[in-house]
C-alpha cells in the first residue's frame, strides 16, 4: 500500500514538472510581459474656454524611457463624444509618440474627458485627462 503512494505521489510530482516544462514550451518568448516605462510629458490637458464652432484638442506626449520596444494597443475615452487619433507603430527606447483626443463642441459648458492608454503585452496603463469649457 505504501509503495502504490509513494509510485502515485512521484507520478503526480513528474506530471506536474512536464507541465512546467510544457508552458514553458507553448510560451514563446514574443508572447511573455514587456516592460514598459513610459512617461507622459503632462497627464492633464486644460485647453481653456472654446467658442462651440471651435475645435477642442489635446496632443499628449509620451516618451518611452525603457529598453524594449513598446507598442500601444489601445486607447479608450470616456465616451463616443470623443475621437482618438494615435501611430500604433511601435516606439522604440527614446522615441515619443503623440496621441490627440478631440472632444465633439455640440455640449456647452465645462467638460472632462478621460482616456486610458493600453500597451500590447503590459499591465501598465496611463491616463490622459482633457478638460475644458465650450461657450
Amino acid at each position: 500500500m505504501k509503495e502504490k503512494i509513494i509510485w502515485t505521489v512521484a507520478l503526480v510530482i513528474l506530471l506536474s514538472l512536464s507541465g512546467i516544462k510544457a508552458y514553458n514550451i507553448w510560451l514563446k518568448k514574443e508572447d511573455a510581459p514587456v516592460e514598459v516605462k513610459a512617461t507622459l510629458k503632462e497627464n492633464i490637458i486644460d485647453i481653456g474656454r472654446v467658442a462651440q464652432s471651435g475645435e477642442s484638442k489635446a496632443t499628449f506626449e509620451i516618451t518611452n524611457d525603457g529598453t524594449n520596444p513598446i507598442r500601444i494597443e489601445s486607447i479608450d475615452a470616456d465616451c463616443d463624444c470623443t475621437v482618438i487619433d494615435w501611430d500604433s507603430s511601435p516606439i522604440k527606447p527614446g522615441q515619443r509618440t503623440f496621441i490627440t483626443l478631440q472632444y465633439n463642441n455640440e455640449i456647452t459648458g465645462f467638460f472632462e474627458q478621460k482616456a486610458n492608454v493600453y500597451f500590447e503585452k503590459s499591465k501598465v496603463v496611463l491616463l490622459l485627462i482633457m478638460r475644458g469649457t465650450i461657450y
